[in-house]
């Protein structure tokens, strides 16, 4: 884990790197975006953002988040858009999906659901919002053979109810599917844990969660931090044999750590409910 002060030198290492970053931007591949956007991105992305993103991730985000700008600019309905797009890593067995919008309180929540919906699994998520609240959200996907997703239509139908998700009022395929996994039993072997670290972040609150996989578990998870208002910086995923532990950055209604022992033993029997006995 890489923590709020590390450094390289005298210089923080994220630091470091995003300057790098900035040195090598292809201005081909940054054709149509301008210098706004750009020094927008790279003042208003977090550290985290900075210790973790190559230069082909970043001009990917660049250009995700320059569609969902030019996307808003054109959008007359005072609907918010969404920007999506996915890559295919089929030597990692995974496909990335890459969410640009506003940030808003349940987006993941509701982004989990739709995955779950369409049988897909979560192998590992990264979500960043930057200081002018756009969100850049990537989800490491598989399908159910624990291959990436070779069938294009799964990744347009994932679009179609993110996006009518989004709208007000929603889509009822989208209100419907975000919960669908609830009608399959529940198949449980490993009894949920939750920690909390106060320690490693002065911003954060790492919550820890390590529970069996089933589909819907995500989606289940994200629900309760939505449901006890606090907000997702970052969260890691990875499943091993069955059983995911998963790692969220979380803030409270002020963007700082949750420090009350009673809010947080209140979010670990919320979690453990929920996981252990779905539905």
């Amino acid at each position: 884990m890489i923590r709020d002060g590390d450094r390289i030198g005298n210089t923080p290492g994220w630091e470091w790197h995003r300057d790098r970053l900035r040195r090598h931007l292809s201005s081909e591949a940054m054709e149509g975006i301008s210098e706004e956007e750009i020094d927008a991105h790279f003042e208003g992305m977090p550290p985290r953002y900075w210790s973790r993103i190559s230069e082909s991730e970043l001009t990917w985000g660049l250009q995700t988040a320059h569609r969902f700008l030019t996307g808003l600019a054109a959008t007359e309905s005072g609907e918010t858009p969404v920007a999506m797009d996915w890559r295919h890593f089929p030597r990692q067995d995974i496909t990335k999906f890459l969410v640009c919008t506003w940030d808003r309180q349940g987006l993941l929540s509701k982004l989990a659901g739709y995955i779950s919906a369409l049988r897909l699994s979560v192998v590992r998520a990264e979500v960043y919002t930057r200081a002018d609240h756009i969100v850049l959200d990537v989800f490491w996907l598989c399908d159910g053979t624990r291959r990436h997703i070779g069938d294009p239509e799964q990744l347009r139908q994932l679009a179609f109810l993110l996006e009518g998700g989004l709208r007000e009022p929603p889509r009822f395929a989208s209100t419907w599917a975000m919960d669908s996994h609830k009608f399959l039993p529940a198949k449980n072997s490993k009894r949920t844990k939750v920690t909390f670290n106060n320690a490693d972040s002065q911003q954060h609150t790492i919550v820890t969660v390590e529970a069996s996989e089933r589909l819907g578990l995500m989606r289940d998870m994200l629900e309760v931090f939505y449901e006890h208002r606090l907000n997702i910086c970052e969260a890691l995923i990875d499943t091993v044999d069955d059983v995911a532990r998963d790692v969220f950055f979380v803030t409270n209604e002020n963007k700082g750590p949750i420090l009350d022992p009673q809010r947080l033993a209140s979010l670990e029997a919320a979690m453990i409910k929920a996981l252990d006995h779905p539905g």
